[in-house]
């Protein structure tokens, strides 16, 4: 995608991708205010489409590096990412929403990231929402070097929907120029979701690891910043929209 492509698209789609804590000894009570929290979300605030929780997995890959959050919720976004800031800036001020009572961690944070290329799925799958199962990774290019980055993104994408048993989709995704009001900078410029249909991760993970082993993946070659994080996630609650 050209950088004039990504910039029109941004007005018309987006993904908000929320990492949070619980607090200690308070989990129970941060997954019933956050079920409700969704519900109330998705009806009150225009463009926002779909929500839905997940939990990190007590199955991770053995080369993964800790994960900075439990518990990640994605909100599909759809109209003028601007005014759904605003929209949710308004609601928050107005009280109307349950508080969490400091059921939530600090380190809450959350960013809007916009689709890039297409999807990349199977024959007989249709997205994100009839999987169990996704790995986040979050990456950066070496400075000076987006365009190789991507080139190569776009060819791995499919290598690993092709040859790591249980995936089945995947999806691009740079971050949004428009973030919320007060939003600390991203760590990570670009994610890619991908969808897991298996729910044995432990033989996906030994599928990964031979694909590997057998050379099937273009090597990075020196684009990939040494920051990136994969870590797979668990979906929990009901599915909002």
């Amino acid at each position: 995608m050209s950088t004039d492509d990504y910039g029109q698209h941004q007005s018309d789609c987006g993904l908000l991708i929320a990492n949070s804590n619980p607090a200690p000894s308070r989990e129970a009570e941060y997954n019933r205010w956050h079920e409700m929290h969704l519900q109330e979300a998705v009806r009150s605030i225009g463009g926002l489409t779909v929500a839905q929780r997940y939990r990190l997995s007590e199955h991770q890959r053995p080369d993964a590096k800790p994960s900075l959050w439990s518990y990640l919720t994605l909100y599909e976004l759809q109209g003028d990412v601007d005014v759904i800031h605003d929209a949710t800036r308004l609601l928050r001020d107005s009280g109307v929403h349950a508080l969490h009572d400091s059921a939530i961690v600090n380190d809450y944070i959350g960013h809007v990231y916009t689709p890039i290329g297409n999807p990349y799925r199977k024959p007989g799958w249709t997205g994100r929402h009839e999987v169990s199962h996704i790995m986040v990774v979050r990456s950066n290019p070496v400075p000076g070097r987006d365009d190789e980055y991507n080139q190569w993104y776009a060819i791995h994408l499919r290598e690993v929907v092709d040859n790591i048993d249980g995936y089945v989709g995947a999806q691009r995704y740079r971050l949004h120029l428009s973030q919320g009001p007060g939003v600390p900078a991203s760590r990570w410029e670009y994610v890619a979701i991908y969808e897991i249909a298996s729910d044995d991760l432990i033989l996906v993970h030994r599928s990964n690891y031979a694909a590997r082993a057998a050379g099937v993946f273009t090597p990075w070659a020196g684009i990939l910043a040494d920051d990136h994080v994969a870590h797979v996630f668990t979906l929990i609650g009901t599915y909002h929209r």
